[in-house]
């Protein structure tokens, strides 16, 4: 079981807004085609993220967008690698530990940096 408070400030000591996207959404990483209308929302949601945490950054509020990787859920079925528990963990992780250097970031449930 996971359990976070969903007002909770991070372990660092700042808010965090943390945006759930897709890699889907990465332009830079756009090198085939399919699922348009997902990938196109995903880069959407993407620059909302980095809007907001230009706009919230001299409050000192954090945004993050996270990518969960393929999990072990009704979308991903059950051939996908990551197991919920094990994500949803490592995204608090990081949610926990966020400063405002990352924000505006895209980074995946283990900490990697992704290509906007």
């Amino acid at each position: 079981m996971v359990d976070r408070h969903p007002a909770a400030t991070a372990a660092s000591g700042f808010p965090v807004i943390a945006n759930l996207s897709s890699q889907l959404g990465s332009i830079a990483g756009a090198n085939r085609f399919g699922a348009p209308s997902y990938a196109i929302s995903k880069a959407a949601q993407n620059m909302a993220s980095a809007q907001l945490a230009q706009a919230l950054a001299a409050r000192g509020i954090v945004v993050l967008s996270l990518h969960p990787g393929w999990v072990q859920t009704d979308m991903g079925g059950e051939k996908a690698p990551d197991a919920p528990f094990d994500v949803v963990a490592g995204m608090l992780r990081l949610i926990d530990a966020a400063t405002p250097a990352q924000s505006g970031g895209f980074f995946d449930w283990r900490g990697e940096a992704l290509p906007w």
